[in-house]
């Protein structure tokens, strides 16, 4: 959510009239800081639960009469809201994740403290004065489970930053096929059925390296990965800033997005403004944001990701019109996401809250 609040606050700050903060308070270590504590987890999730439910409150109340407005940038900080004005408070929720031990808690084994820690999270959200869902498939979520009410939301797609659009040169036939995937490690993203898809790909394509951006894999899916004999094809990167992010992408061959769920897919539109194409999960956000630009396949059917994935890298290798055709169509689409978009929207939200003699 950083490279988000970072971007919006980027474009925000170049409109004339108004002033703009970035309050993003550094994380105060108590428990982790103890020298038999350090390579603890349990001290780390403490200090993360006191920030956010102490440090980041504590300062948020000592400058709640300094601003007129507050935009929250993540959803999941929606308790915020409970130490500002709330007539003044608006939320960007990215998905409905965070509330799912209490949407649907026969599917999620969380513990009492978790659960009433979400409810509070959750009576921020309803609290809002606004909320800004990045998706259309977001905000049915919102409104399926009764969130909050539809008149208080909005669609605000997220965009994508110039730096993706950087450069439209043409990649001739690879001799090395580079597959990336961009994001976490959490189960949603499908990153074991990821391997198994680089693993059948590797069997119909020797050459095929896969690129992974984001957290480490887990100690299973790692020994999934040397189980399949797929290790050693990866090359794994992690905190890497978006000049690097978009040379790798942009290098990249084709981009694998097999999550089964997603809020938006930034990563999809950021590969597509670099001229990579997509084969990503058919579900009905990536449809919404990938639209007729990006291939689809079955979430979870190893064969179909395969098949689709040899057809693409067949073209990428034999029909080079073709694939700079597909290459110039990416980054047309995502032409349509940017950030420049996403804060005039903001903007008219704002503006709804502010009396006439301000100016905005």
């Amino acid at each position: 959510m950083d490279r988000v609040a970072e971007s919006l606050f980027r474009e925000l700050s170049q409109v004339e009239n108004i002033y703009v903060e970035l309050i993003r308070p550094k994380m105060v270590r108590v428990f982790s800081i103890l020298p038999k504590f350090r390579a603890n987890s349990t001290a780390f999730n403490l200090d993360r639960f006191f920030n956010r439910f102490f440090f980041y409150p504590l300062k948020l109340f000592k400058v709640r009469r300094q601003f007129d407005i507050f935009h929250i940038i993540d959803h999941s900080y929606s308790h915020l809201v409970h130490v500002l004005r709330s007539n003044i408070s608006i939320i960007t929720c990215h998905d409905i994740d965070t509330f799912m031990c209490l949407i649907k808690p026969e599917a999620d084994d969380r513990k009492l403290p978790f659960r009433l820690m979400t409810k509070f999270i959750l009576s921020g959200l309803k609290k809002a004065s606004w909320i800004h869902c990045v998706s259309r498939s977001t905000l049915d979520d919102i409104l399926r489970y009764k969130l909050v009410e539809e008149s208080l939301t909005s669609v605000c797609h997220n965009g994508v930053d110039d730096v993706f659009f950087a450069s439209s040169e043409e990649i001739s036939a690879p001799s090395t096929l580079t597959l990336i995937h961009v994001g976490s490690t959490i189960p949603r993203k499908c990153i074991k059925f990821l391997l198994k898809v680089l693993a059948g790909l590797i069997e119909k394509i020797p050459k095929v390296r896969l690129i992974r951006v984001g957290g480490n894999l887990t100690n299973d899916q790692l020994f999934l990965a040397r189980s399949l004999g797929v290790d050693k094809f990866i090359h794994h990167y992690t905190d890497v800033s978006d000049q690097t992010l978009r040379r790798l992408v942009s290098q990249s061959t084709l981009m694998l997005f097999p999550s089964r769920s997603e809020g938006f897919g930034l990563p999809l539109i950021e590969s597509m403004a670099s001229g990579t194409p997509v084969l990503c999960s058919d579900i009905p956000v990536l449809r919404e944001v990938g639209l007729d630009s990006a291939e689809y396949a079955i979430v979870e059917d190893l064969d179909d990701w395969v098949n689709k994935a040899c057809s693409l890298l067949d073209e990428a290798i034999q029909q080079n019109d073709l694939w700079q055709n597909r290459r110039n169509l990416c980054r047309l689409h995502a032409k349509n996401y940017s950030w420049a978009k996403t804060a005039e929207h903001c903007l008219n939200t704002y503006r709804r809250y502010f009396p006439e003699n301000k100016v905005l």
